[in-house]
């Protein structure tokens, strides 16, 4: 790992072409005295503060600000390495190398910058105004969210102490808040997309296609006649994926109902739902809205299933959905199959690869006949008879709370 400090002649002219195409048109610098409060500060990001000076003066200086577009370009870039080395590069330190072109116009001769992250409070106000629809009210509270008080500063314990105490002012924190010294690096996820650049290591067994389905054709065949239970993420998320892509080129199938909480970022998921309906299948999907910090995210996920003609359900107040559920039905001759899966934690093929979670792919009748009966009272909440005829899933409140 270098900084900005130690690069070569050709790391230099490598980082300041990398800037210019891949990374200045992601960036909005902005100058923050002048604004008369600090813009909205997204959770989950990462923002550097800058400090920019004259030579010989303290007193002629500006604070800036920039976030860092690590979701576009990714945390660590690969460097031109000498012979026989691998020199990697944080994103932030490719712009703190780029800081006086980037601030040209302002004829500064010094900078200085300082990685921070602020975290604020998480949960949603849902008001109870019933001229406003479920999905206005997330909208506002997503809104109410942006201008919260933050639960959390995390800030480059080298950071300028001028700087910190402007932030501290605008952000409205005291030193008795939740106010976190640290180093370069805040958010350790980001290793997770590390480069592959080490010669000698401990190589992780790839997740592997489950016994079962490795020799089969279509894992729907195999389905229709025993369970298989999927361990991720030891197991494949694919045979999960290859469950849909069947269903939406099967010709018997005629419809796909599936509940969903966090998905990928190109969910390969939501393409599959996508394909279903264009090939004439009835699509549902029961798209949980207050999945925690993904609240915007899956706004975004409804309104493109929604062009695209799939059914889309948005949850209820007081109550979340969090099961992961899949019921798919076909026509045999004069006979109705159903089957599918009931599964933990999320629809994401990214995340499959690392948490681990369960999933069981059925064509139980029993329990396809609850998952059923669970899907209509999704899509007409009023009716809690179909809960309670439940007779194979245990569902949470209306079940599990009479169960000893």
């Amino acid at each position: 790992m270098v900084d900005e400090k130690k690069l070569n002649k050709q790391q230099q002219q490598f980082v300041k072409t990398f800037f210019e195409e891949e990374v200045r048109s992601n960036i909005i610098p902005l100058m923050i005295e002048s604004l008369p409060q600090l813009p909205y500060l997204r959770e989950k990001s990462i923002y550097l503060g800058v400090v920019m000076r004259q030579d010989g003066t303290a007193y002629n200086q500006k604070y800036a600000l920039i976030e860092v577009p690590s979701r576009v370009v990714g945390r660590f870039i690969q460097l031109p390495p000498p012979e026989g080395q691998q020199h990697i590069i944080l994103l932030e330190d490719i712009i703190r190398f780029n800081l006086p072109f980037i601030f040209s116009y302002f004829n500064y001769t010094k900078f200085e910058s300082y990685i921070f992250k602020v975290t604020k409070d998480a949960e949603l106000d849902i008001d109870n105004d019933v001229t406003t629809s479920f999905v206005q009210k997330i909208e506002k509270g997503l809104k109410n969210r942006r201008v919260g008080k933050p639960t959390r500063f995390v800030f480059d314990k080298e950071m300028d102490s001028g700087l910190l105490e402007y932030l501290m002012k605008k952000l409205h924190l005291s030193r008795i808040d939740n106010i976190i010294p640290g180093g370069r690096i805040h958010n350790f996820r980001h290793f997770m997309d590390f480069p592959d650049v080490f010669a000698q290591k401990r190589v992780r067994r790839q997740p592997f296609t489950h016994p079962a389905l490795g020799n089969a054709i279509r894992v729907t065949d195999v389905i229709l006649k025993e369970d298989v239970l999927l361990h991720f993420p030891y197991h494949s998320f694919n045979s999960v994926i290859d469950l849909l892509r069947e269903a939406d080129m099967d010709p018997e199938v005629f419809s796909i109902n599936i509940t969903a909480y966090r998905l990928a970022f190109n969910s390969k998921i939501i393409n599959a739902l996508i394909n279903a309906v264009r090939n004439g299948k009835s699509v549902v999907v029961m798209l949980e809205l207050r999945a925690r910090f993904d609240e915007e995210n899956n706004l975004e996920w409804k309104k493109l299933l929604e062009e695209e003609g799939v059914k889309v359900l948005i949850g209820m107040p007081n109550i979340k959905v969090h099961a992961k559920l899949c019921l798919i039905k076909k026509r045999s001759g004069k006979k109705t199959i159903q089957y599918g899966f009931v599964s933990t934690g999320n629809l994401n093929e990214r995340t499959a690869k690392v948490y681990a979670d369960e999933c069981m792919l059925t064509s139980n009748r029993n329990v396809m006949a609850d998952i059923s009966r669970i899907f209509k009272y999704l899509e007409n909440p009023s009716r809690s008879k179909y809960l309670s005829a439940c007779k194979t899933l245990l569902v949470c409140p209306h079940i599990m709370r009479g169960q000893k």
